[in-house]
């Protein structure tokens, strides 16, 4: 079981910069990557492919 004890509430600045590098780089980043993490899997067999 567990109990909440302190809430944090993000910096505003901070949560800004972190949603636009997610949404401008990461997302891109990961489409970008893609392709080679399914070679990777085509190669090692891992992890298993989910049809």
């Amino acid at each position: 079981m567990t109990r909440i004890r302190d809430t944090f509430e993000p910096i505003p600045k901070n949560r800004d910069i972190y949603k636009d590098m997610y949404e401008r780089v990461y997302l891109k980043l990961y489409d970008r990557l893609k392709p080679l993490y399914d070679d990777i899997r085509d190669i090692t067999g891992y992890p298993k492919k989910i049809n």
